[in-house]
Formats: C-alpha cells, structure tokens, sequence
C-alpha cells in the first residue's frame, strides 16, 4: 500500500506554496471541477505540443461515476493519488500514482499514470514538485524506479530530463490494412471478459499503462481475444466506438509475452493474426502497437504505415 503524508512546497518559480497530498473521497467533487477547468483551456495547451501529442478531453476524470470507480479502484490496489491545492484550498493539480511490478524489462516501479494541473502552473514547476513527491512514495514503497510516459505527461520534455527521467521503452503505431485479410484463417481464439484477464508474463506492447492497470472496466467495451502465436499466449483488447451496437474496433491493446519486444518476426506474426481477428470483426484497418526499436523486415506484414507513438521515461532511484 502507498503512503503520503502532506506536505508544503514553494514553487519553483515565484514564492507562491502549494498543499500536497493524497486524495480522499470528499475530493471528487472538487476533482470534477478542476478537470473541467482544464478541460477548457486544452486547445491552448495543444498549440505549445508537437503534432501527435495534442492531448484529448476525457479519462475517468471527465464524469462523476468513471471518477468513483476510478478512485475505487486506486484505493482498492492500495494505490495513491496526489493532489496539489493553492493556499485558498483550491485544487490545481494531481498526479496518478500506481505501484506495479512487471516482467523485465519493465520491472518495478512506481508509474505516473496521469499528471494534470492547470495551465497557468505550467511556468511554475508543479509537475516537477508532483513528481518529486511521487519520487518520495516510490522510496517509501520499496521501489526502484518512477516512470512516466510522454502520453501522461503534461509539462516539458525538457523539464523531465533535467528531473533525471530518461527514454526507456519507445512505441510506434503500425496501420495494418485488415481488408486485405478477410479471407486468410482465423487463429484459433477465445473471447474473454475483463474478470478473465490474466495478465501474468505478459505486457502492454505500446506500454502506455503497466498491464495491472488497464481500463476494461469502462463501458462500451467489447470482450477480448485470446490466442496463441507460436506457442505464445497473446490478449488482443479491441476498443469500439462507444455507440450501442458498435462492434467494429477502432483501436487494439496487445498483451504478450516480453520475448516479443526483442523478435521482429514473432511481433509481425502477432500483427497479422491481430488484423484477420479484426478484419473478421468488419475493420478495414486498425493501428497496432509495435516496439520502435524492432525492424519489419523478418516476416510480412500488411502495413499502410508504421509511424512514432510515445515513449515511457524512467528515473531510477
């Protein structure tokens, strides 16, 4: 279980203190408010990104049921969330913290899962006070190591460098073009319910989120598929439109076993046996996660095009 006690730190830039601890359920409320308000200054937060990581309004943060779960299932894992509040008491900011333990390479740590706070603190260090604190509950809890992803960050690549976060897991994006696989055979699957996930030696190839924390809960999701590709299990998780009876996949989680990240000819088999499973499904193409460092050249692929998705950033403690 992660502990936090509160505490008091002047900004890195200005003199102005900001309140710092862990969020109870008295909070929701206030929570609900402060990402409204962030939601509403999102276009001009994008104009300071670089295309292709523009943020998006939504999460469990946008609506008063995803919030209670969300939180439920925080405190339920015995994991935190740290909110920053001014000297007025009002909330301006918190970041996610999730313990997990991984196979390597991921390992343990202790995982950002989303930082957020109001654009006016972006020139004055809260991230990096959020993070420094984070930093705290990770020696707390024993673990080894912090990671944030350029995905659940919010403030300057540059300002986590200079924290000591450093690239350790890349992902691209790789559109596979399913039309063209309708007629190739399925691999043999099983259909399982988010109660059915076992996701023990697997992990998330695009590794946006550690694989014990996933959001298969939300509504509107379909069951995933399970299936074998040479011998190893592989969870194809397919995200629908959230309209009822929608079935056709917009998008696809992958969770397979680590040898994958290092085997270009075993992830392109993946690809291809993913794509068919959605093809069959009625998608014409579906982006796919792909390990960056991994060529496509071992085994074929049907692949509009692969380009950068986002990278996940570790300080080692």
């Amino acid at each position: 279980m992660l502990c936090y006690t509160t505490t008091h730190r002047t900004l890195l830039k200005g003199d102005a203190v900001v309140t710092i601890r862990s969020m109870t359920a008295d909070d929701m409320p206030a929570m609900r408010r402060l990402n409204d308000e962030i939601d509403a200054g999102i276009e001009l937060a994008n104009a300071q990104r670089t295309p292709g990581n523009e943020n998006v309004p939504g999460g469990p943060w946008s609506e008063d049921d995803l919030l209670r779960e969300h939180f439920q299932r925080y405190q339920a894992a015995g994991n935190i969330t740290l909110l920053a509040q001014d000297a007025g008491g009002k909330l301006v900011g918190w970041a996610d913290l999730w313990a997990t333990v991984e196979p390597a390479p991921f390992g343990a740590s202790l995982a950002v899962q989303c930082c957020e706070y109001l654009w006016e603190y972006h020139y004055f260090g809260l991230e990096t006070i959020l993070l420094q604190e984070a930093e705290k509950v990770a020696v707390g809890a024993g673990l080894p190591a912090l990671d944030i992803g350029t995905n659940t960050a919010n403030g300057m690549y540059q300002d986590l460098r200079r924290f000591g976060m450093r690239v350790f897991y890349e992902s691209d994006r790789v559109m596979c073009q399913c039309n063209l696989l309708k007629s190739e055979k399925l691999p043999a699957v099983l259909l399982i319910s988010p109660a059915e996930f076992n996701f023990t030696g697997l992990l998330r190839i695009n590794h946006w989120a550690p694989t014990d924390f996933d959001f298969t809960h939300e509504p509107g999701r379909p069951l995933a598929h399970e299936f074998s590709v040479d011998g190893n299990l592989v969870i194809a998780d397919f995200w629908r439109l959230w309209e009822p009876g929608q079935q056709v996949p917009i998008n696809c989680e992958l969770f397979a076993p680590p040898r994958a990240l290092h085997s270009s000819a075993l992830m392109t088999k993946i690809l291809n046996a993913t794509a068919k499973i959605a093809a069959s499904l009625g998608a014409e193409e579906l982006g796919l996660p792909y390990p960056s460092a991994l060529p496509l050249d071992d085994a074929p692929v049907w692949m509009g095009q692969r380009e950068f998705e986002w990278a996940w950033l570790r300080k080692r403690i």
